[in-house]
């Protein structure tokens, strides 16, 4: 998933409705905050190399290849797919894309629509804007268009409406705003109606929205008080305890529908909305701390305590416990390094964080509060943005032709591969915990380049790697159907069974 955050037009300097600064307690109470005391060690294992006799095998691909759209510019594949179909389009001469195609995977075209805003596998759905500017509803399986006719109280008429997907409550929000100012947001329940009933007064209506952690929303006209909110089905909006100055970095600040995390460095406080407490993130710092990333999928935060001599204390907080390290055998080199970008997978190198470059030594899996050694190993390009599967490729830098499968979960790293060929850059296209697309293409500020390149789709649990030649495959979905383009002029959208 990438980050979530949808820009929308307009504000309002209406008066603040009333709302809730202690929130429901959506996640069935969980505990109150943890004392700084309670922090347990970090555990911490060192992987060995495993030997397998039976090496991966290379065989070659069956794709379907369509879609005709390349006008002599290329074509791009939309960013958040849905889960079924494949929405493509044809770039223009600026790199830019004015009408998108759903595809269905066996290449018929299922709906053509102008704009492109994001999409959510779990509900298989996408927003999308029509050639009248109205945003729609987008049903990845039949292709069929929906846009929403809102009813807001008392018969106001909209002025402005944007649609948001969460992902993973499996929810369709819409928000809208009227022609007196005022702004209001509610849950699209009977998707198989167009009407939708908005009740939920707001106090702005809102410039950004992320679901990446429930569903926040952030309105510029309210500088101070509620302008970072969160958002729950059948409860009034809940405040943030301050306006986090990374929010339009990071879009994530809300833990466990409950916790507030400051941003920023310094003295980082948790903030529980229900009891109205408050604790430091990293307790008994006498340096920076400061909020590395989180996972928002497991509800836990990875921070860190930097002195002044450069040594660096991790942190891990969740609503349940902490985890810290026990030593500061971790450095800072060059200052913090912060991607802004919570974790869709549980994995990420400890060392990027500290300024450090590739390759890493040092990698933590936030989901079992555990720190692993390896070799000297570098993620595939793009590969750590996002976080990382328990089991991720990774290369030796001085050994480009060599690739390395890493299993924290086994304990082992192996070397599947000394053939590797690119005359591109590698990269890695979306992983499913048993597949992954290994690219090997030019990439451009507006996309894949038609200069030719390969495909390996590695299966992990076969042990089998597919070679497709001329095609990149970006998307690998949780049913194991891979999508892409075609490497070569005119472009063409490919599936792969």
């Amino acid at each position: 998933m990438r980050l979530a955050i949808i820009f929308l037009l307009g504000c309002s300097n209406q008066s603040a409705p009333p709302v809730s600064t202690t929130g429901s307690d959506a996640t069935g109470s969980p505990p109150a905050i943890p004392k700084p005391a309670a922090a347990a060690p970090l555990a911490e294992k060192t992987l060995v190399e495993r030997k397998d006799a039976t090496p991966y095998t290379i065989v070659t691909a069956n794709l379907t290849a369509f879609g005709k759209l390349d006008a002599g510019h290329g074509i791009s594949l939309a960013d958040d797919q849905p889960a079924t179909g494949i929405v493509a389009g044809a770039r223009q001469p600026d790199g830019s894309v004015t009408s998108w195609s759903l595809f269905g995977v066996d290449g018929r075209t299922l709906a053509t629509f102008g704009a492109y805003y994001t999409g959510s596998p779990r509900l298989d759905k996408a927003v999308v804007g029509l050639a009248d500017e109205r945003i729609a509803l987008l049903d990845a399986k039949t292709g069929a268009i929906t846009s929403p006719e809102i009813s807001l109280p008392g018969g106001a008429a909209v002025e402005q409406m944007r649609i948001a997907l969460d992902d993973a409550q499996g929810r369709v929000w819409v928000f809208a705003k009227s022609k007196d100012g005022k702004a209001y947001a509610g849950t699209w329940d009977d998707l198989a109606q167009a009407r939708v009933t908005l009740a939920t007064p707001l106090a702005g209506y809102p410039e950004r929205i992320s679901t990446e952690q429930g569903v926040l929303a952030w309105s510029g006209d309210r500088p101070h008080g509620c302008g970072l909110i969160a958002l729950a089905p059948g409860a009034p909006p809940l405040c943030a305890p301050d306006e986090p100055l990374d929010f339009m970095i990071s879009g994530d600040e809300l833990v466990a529908g409950r916790y507030w995390i400051g941003g920023g460095m310094g003295n980082v406080i948790v903030t529980d909305a229900k009891t109205k407490t408050e604790v430091p993130l990293v307790a008994d710092c006498t340096g920076t701390s400061v909020k590395l990333t989180l996972q928002p999928a497991t509800s836990r935060v990875l921070a860190a305590c930097g002195t002044n001599s450069g040594a660096v204390q991790l942190v891990l907080w969740s609503p349940t416990g902490t985890w810290a390290t026990t030593t500061s055998r971790f450095k800072l080199t060059s200052g913090w390094t912060l991607s802004g970008k919570s974790l869709d997978f549980p994995v990420t190198p400890i060392e990027s964080f500290f300024g450090k470059q590739p390759p890493y030594t040092d990698w933590i899996d936030v989901a079992t509060a555990t720190i692993y050694k390896t070799p000297p190993f570098a993620p595939v390009m793009y590969s750590d943005y996002g976080g990382m599967p328990v089991r991720f490729l990774a290369q030796d830098p001085a050994k480009r032709k060599e690739l390395w499968v890493v299993d924290l979960g086994a304990g082992t790293y192996e070397r599947i591969a000394t053939d590797l060929e690119c005359k591109h850059e590698l990269q890695i296209g979306y992983e499913t915990a048993d597949r992954v697309a290994l690219v090997c293409a030019l990439q451009t500020g507006v996309g894949f380049a038609a200069r030719g390149g390969w495909t390996d789709l590695i299966d992990f649990t076969a042990r089998k790697r597919t070679r497709i030649k001329d095609v990149a495959l970006t998307d690998v979905h949780a049913s194991g159907r891979a999508a892409g383009l075609t490497l070569t002029s005119p472009m063409r959208v490919v599936a792969v069974p």
